[in-house]
C-alpha cells in the first residue's frame, strides 16, 4: 500500500512539474500575443504652399493626410478630424462624396475618396464649426503595414480675413484610436 501512496505522490509531482510549466508557457504566449497586437499609427500632411503673384492675390495650398499602420494590429474604422482656423478664410476643394471618384485601378498612390461622417448635415457643420469629420468610403480596417490617404485637397486661402495666422490640425480616429490622435505636424501660414 505505501508503495502504491509512494507511486501516486511521485506522479503528483511530475503533474505538478508539467502544470507550472505549461502555465509558465501560457504566459509567456500571452505576453508575446500582447506585443504582437500592438496599434502604431503615424499620420503627417504633405503639401506645397503656392505664394500669391501676380494674377493669384491669394496663397493655395495642395496636400495629402497621409495615415500609416507601423504597427501589428489592425485599426478598425478610421475616420480623420481636419480642423481649420480661422473657419471662414478658405475655401476646401478636395475628393469628398458618397460615390466613389478615384479609380484605384489606375491611381499611382494609395488614395480614397471619403465622405461626411454625418453625410446630410456634415458640409454644413464643417463650414460652422472649421472641423470636417470625413471617412474613408471603401476601407474600413487599416491593416498592418497600410497606408490611407486623404490625397490632393486644394485650400484657397483669402488673405483678407486671415488676421495674422492659418492653421490646419488634424487628427486620426478608430475603434481602437477613440480619443484622435495627431499627426507628426501641422500646416501652419503665416500670411
Amino acid at each position: 500500500m505505501s508503495r502504491q501512496l509512494h507511486e501516486i505522490e511521485q506522479k503528483l509531482v511530475v503533474l505538478k512539474d508539467a502544470l507550472i510549466a505549461a502555465y509558465k508557457e501560457m504566459q509567456e504566449i500571452k505576453e508575446r500575443s500582447q506585443e504582437s497586437n500592438r496599434l502604431d499609427i503615424t499620420s503627417f500632411f504633405s503639401y506645397n504652399v503656392i505664394l500669391p503673384n501676380e494674377d493669384r492675390k491669394d496663397p493655395i495650398i495642395i496636400g495629402s493626410f497621409v495615415i500609416k499602420n507601423n504597427g501589428t494590429a489592425v485599426l478598425t474604422d478610421p475616420l480623420i478630424c481636419l480642423r481649420f482656423q480661422p473657419i471662414d478664410a478658405f475655401s476646401l476643394t478636395a475628393k469628398i462624396g458618397s460615390e466613389q471618384i478615384i479609380d484605384q485601378d489606375y491611381s499611382p498612390v494609395p488614395a480614397e475618396t471619403w465622405n461626411y461622417i454625418n453625410e446630410e448635415e456634415g458640409k454644413e457643420i464643417a463650414e460652422k464649426t472649421g472641423e470636417y469629420w470625413l471617412e474613408p468610403l471603401s476601407t474600413t480596417f487599416l491593416e498592418p503595414g497600410e497606408l490611407l490617404s486623404f490625397t490632393n485637397f486644394q485650400i484657397k486661402l483669402n488673405k483678407e480675413k486671415i488676421d495674422r495666422k492659418f492653421k490646419l490640425e488634424g487628427f486620426v480616429y478608430g475603434e481602437e484610436l477613440e480619443n484622435g490622435l495627431a499627426p507628426l505636424n501641422k500646416i501652419t501660414l503665416n500670411v
